[in-house]
């Protein structure tokens, strides 16, 4: 696992025009996911062997918080 790879779980944000988005920072630098980027970046990091802690956390109250369609 590569520690200077590991992005933590800030908290979500309620954006105009995009909706529910979450915030994942590493020192200065801050990505923010919405739930299908999220759930692409789990992916790719489980299929490269990166833990993946914090994107679950991230999944798990955004998934509870997006209304169901």
């Amino acid at each position: 696992m590569k520690e200077t790879n590991q992005f933590r779980f800030q908290q979500i944000y309620q954006m105009p025009g995009e909706g529910l988005i979450a915030e994942l920072r590493c020192g200065n630098e801050t990505r923010l996911f919405g739930l299908d980027g999220l759930q692409y970046r789990l992916v790719q990091r489980r299929n490269s062997g990166e833990s993946t802690v914090e994107e679950e956390k991230a999944l798990a109250i955004l998934s509870n918080l997006t209304p169901s369609s």
